[in-house]
């Protein structure tokens, strides 16, 4: 149910993940890994998106990661756009987004707009990130290199949010 491939999965210290057959088979226990997973990546990205802001910043003043300006990407249904999150445990990264894209989220058709903070956390998921650097475009634009396609997988963010319910 939760999609546990334990090959690539950490818990919330960063430690292999393993599993007992009752996970495989118990749908709870399936669960219950899936959401540590979920918190395993949530800290990952709280950890590395500052850090990578701030060697950007560093490496690049005086322009600011922080203030990028990404362009919107398409993945199946939803649209993902510079904007803060609405998920709880990524507000903390939400100083890295901007504000002024929060009203084209909440005007999205049927809330098929999100921000590009969902998309990273989708895609970490799978094992690696959506955002995956900090460029500086023609005239200083800064904007992060979007990363949608692995060997392994595909476009896992477009499998996933072409799901239909």
């Amino acid at each position: 149910m939760a999609a546990i491939d334990l090959s690539a999965s950490e818990d919330e210290n960063g430690n292999p993940m393993t599993v007992e057959t009752e996970a495989l088979w118990n749908w709870k226990k399936n669960i219950d890994l899936g959401i540590e997973k979920v918190k395993s990546k949530v800290n990952d990205m709280k950890n590395s998106i500052p850090n990578r802001v701030e060697k950007f910043n560093k490496e690049n003043a005086p322009l600011d990661g922080s203030k990028h300006k990404t362009d919107d990407k398409k993945e199946g249904g939803i649209t993902f756009i510079n904007c803060q999150s609405e998920i709880g445990d990524l507000v903390i990264l939400n100083d890295y987004m901007d504000t002024s894209r929060n009203k084209d989220r909440e005007d999205g058709d049927k809330g098929l707009v999100k921000s590009l903070l969902d998309a990273d956390l989708i895609k970490r998921y799978n094992g690696t990130r959506f955002l995956n650097e900090l460029k500086v475009g023609e005239n200083d634009k800064v904007y992060w290199e979007i990363d949608d396609y692995t060997k392994q997988s595909g476009n896992y963010v477009e499998k996933v949010c072409s799901i239909k319910i």
